[in-house]
Parts: structure tokens; sequence; C-alpha cells
């Protein structure tokens, strides 16, 4: 499928002056990343605006309707159209997009608790396993897509794995946004999430969690380290989340029997 293996990140050069340690001070020029308001419109209605790169806009608004919640499948989505920096989605079937509205969740859920038990995902059945060293090749693999933005880019970069090989890849400045532009790929790559590990360079939160379980994707591995919300809810959703943590090395800190050795 064209496009799933492909990072586009949106940049300008800028300049800047290079300081040395001895406060002597030289012209420079770097590449910065470009993020931009992108305003989401769910059947002509406002849905919500977010500050990502504007690239695989069309990806990005397929994997949020689903991971969210708001659709139950590819075939509800009629169309999906991009203009400038806003996207319109039109469903099969009338939505209230304030009760999926990012913002308006985010911005209502001061308990922990309160927020967790709003999140309407079903638990994980899929009993699929990667060993150890298939994990780390993962992990190696998108180090390698990645390796040429995150040095000098500010891009979280999330690939899925469909039977340990790497079926589609994106990146944002925006860790959430990454997140479903990679599942946006996959669902149009048409890959069996099931048998899938979401890997990201980006911490897993709740929210990630959350995206992982309404997609069935029962494997997640972070390249940092994880968040307490994404552990507590992937204990309850039945999800493995393994994290490589910085002087502990590789741990799966829920439902490590998905990872054998």
């Amino acid at each position: 499928m064209r496009g799933v293996l492909e990072l586009t990140v949106a940049k300008v050069r800028v300049k800047g002056v290079r300081l040395a340690r001895n406060g002597v001070g030289e012209q420079a020029y770097d590449d910065v990343v470009v993020d931009l308001p992108v305003n989401i419109y769910i059947n002509g209605k406002y849905f919500a605006t977010i500050f990502a790169t504007p690239s695989d806009l069309e990806e990005m608004a397929l994997g949020m309707v689903l991971s969210e919640g708001m659709s139950e499948g590819p075939g509800e989505i009629r169309s999906i159209k991009v203009r400038d920096t806003s996207v319109f989605v039109e469903l099969s079937r009338d939505i209230n997009p304030s009760k999926y509205s990012p913002l308006a969740r985010y911005a209502s859920c001061s308990p922990l608790s309160d927020y967790l038990a709003s999140i309407d995902a079903r638990p994980a059945t899929s009993s699929y396993k990667v060993t150890v060293e298939q994990v780390y090749g993962m992990i190696r693999e998108l180090s390698r897509f990645s390796i040429g933005h995150r040095g000098s880019l500010a891009v979280h970069v999330a690939a899925i794995f469909e039977d340990c090989r790497m079926r589609c890849v994106a990146s944002d400045v925006n860790r959430h946004v990454t997140v479903d532009k990679a599942i946006g790929k996959a669902v149009r790559a048409g890959i069996d999430f099931s048998r899938s590990v979401l890997v990201t360079t980006g911490r897993q939160a709740a929210d990630t969690i959350a995206k992982a379980a309404r997609m069935g994707i029962p494997i997640t591995v972070s390249l940092r380290g994880p968040l307490y919300s994404g552990i507590y809810l992937a204990s309850k959703l039945g999800i493995t989340v393994v994290a490589l943590t910085r002087g502990r090395g590789l741990v799966a800190y829920t439902h490590p029997e998905r990872i054998v050795t």
C-alpha cells in the first residue's frame, strides 16, 4: 500500500546562533518541524482543533475516528476530505462530536479514576505472542526509521508490526496524532490488528492504550519509560505494555505472558 512505509515530515529551515561553551556564537541553519492547527469536522460539525504536522491528514482522521470509538469500522466512513489544514469526515450515522472531543474530555477528567472509568474500550482477547528477540528487532527497525528525524527534528514516530513485520509507520509532533496516523495507514493496508504490535517513541499514557484496545492491538511497545495511567488501564484491558526503560532495559509491565523467551 503506497505511503504506509513512508515518513512525511513538514519542515522549514530557520536561522539561528549556535553558542559554544566559551560564549562564542556562530550562525547556524537548522531544520524545524512545522506544526499547524488542524480543524476536524465530523458530518459537518466541528469536532476539535489539534496541533499536528500537516501531512498524512486523511490517515490521521481515519485512525482518530476509529481509535476514539466514533465509528465501529471503516465501512461507516463515507469520505474523508482535506482542504488546506481542515479535515472533513462524513460518517454513515449521526453522532454528537462534542461527546468525543478530546479537548472536552481532557478538560473534564480531573480525577484519574473518573477519566479511566469514562473510557469505552473492550478488553483485548488476542492470544498473540512474540519473543524478546522479536521485540528488540521491532525496536531496532523503528529506530532506523526514526533516527533521521529524532536527532534534529522534534517528532514522535509510531509503527505497527503485523507478525513482527513493519506494515506502516508515521510521524508527528503530537504523540497521540502519530498513533492515529499509524492506525489509519494500517486500516488502509488491511492488516490484522489482533496479530499486531504498536511500537512508539512516545510514552504510553491511558489514551494510547485505549486506542490500541479499540483496534484490538494486544501489545504496545514504547522506546520511553511508561506512565502510570497507561499501565493501570492496560492491566484492566488485557493489553501487554512493554517499555525500553533507561537503566532497566526491556520491561513488560502488564500481561507479560505474551512475551516469551
